[in-house]
């Protein structure tokens, strides 16, 4: 059964803006690693690629089965590995092939804590003003936003990471990725509804639970509250980065690690709950 955490927020709007996500990149909790898009035809979709780490964002949109695209915007840069990644990733939504590797190159792994992390590698808020002229073409083009996070762990001096990008999964050969991001951000224009503007935050890490022992045991009952504040304030920063009236907002916990915290997770969200907020959602 899926495991994960999830914040849905519905606003007023016609169509996505940069202006929402100029303050997630002075977040310090949050460092944008990757930014795909996607605006869906079906005679041929468009795609925006940046980053160093799209692995996921492909990966999610070539299981289920897309048209070749119509066309494929990379983001600009000086420098030439970045350059080469972006079009090798360009070339396998081409030929709409999974890349072979399951993690970026820019990736390194920490099989003790069972993480994947980038040194130094991550976006610059400049990728907004291309992302922008994109959207100026696409307003309907969903975003889906990747990045690094700062993980309270004990004795953090011990480990060869800041801040963590992916939660590895238990060895599974058949598996087409070998983790997930810690976060992932998802925003665009509704498609089932009219002058609405959707924005989701999920997680499958366990990082933010207090009995859960994440990270092979190095996070306790205190850093998971640590955890959670830090991530209760970014989605807080998401909701009132958002101008336009606020239309619901909803927590979704799945899976047994999460609903038996459901109670302490919905406190950790009051903020952004508020009192349209509902109770968190399990289905089993």
């Amino acid at each position: 059964m899926a495991r994960y955490l999830s914040l849905f927020m519905q606003f007023e709007g016609e169509s996505l803006s940069t202006k929402r996500l100029e303050r997630i990149f002075a977040s310090s909790f949050f460092e944008p690693v990757a930014l795909g898009a996607i605006d869906a035809h079906t005679n041929g979709d468009n795609w925006f690629l940046a980053g160093y780490a799209l692995e996921d964002f492909l990966a999610r949109f070539l299981e289920r089965g897309v048209p070749k695209p119509a066309h494929i915007e990379l983001a600009a840069t000086q420098d030439d590995t970045l350059r080469n990644y972006l079009n090798t990733m360009a070339d396998h939504l081409s030929r709409l092939s999974q890349p072979s590797e399951k993690i970026s190159p820019f990736e390194k792994e920490d099989q003790i804590a069972g993480v994947t992390f980038l040194r130094s590698a991550h976006l610059d808020v400049s990728v907004l003003s291309e992302f922008d002229q994109w959207l100026a073409r696409f307003p309907k083009g969903i975003l889906y936003l990747y990045g690094s996070v700062k993980v309270a762990v004990q004795k953090p001096h011990e480990l060869p990471w800041r801040r963590a990008f992916r939660c590895l999964y238990p060895p599974e050969p058949k598996l087409q990725v070998i983790g997930a991001p810690f976060l992932t951000i998802r925003m665009g224009a509704s498609p089932f509804l009219t002058q609405a503007i959707e924005v989701s935050v999920r997680s499958e890490s366990l990082i933010w639970l207090s009995k859960a022992h994440a990270l092979n045991g190095r996070v306790g009952k205190h850093e998971a509250d640590e955890n959670l504040d830090n991530l209760a304030s970014f989605t807080k920063l998401l909701a009132h980065t958002e101008r336009a009236a606020k239309r619901s907002v909803e927590l979704h916990a799945e899976g047994s690690a999460f609903n038996r915290e459901v109670e302490r997770l919905k406190r950790a969200f009051t903020d952004v709950l508020g009192a349209k907020g509902s109770t968190p959602r399990n289905r089993g």
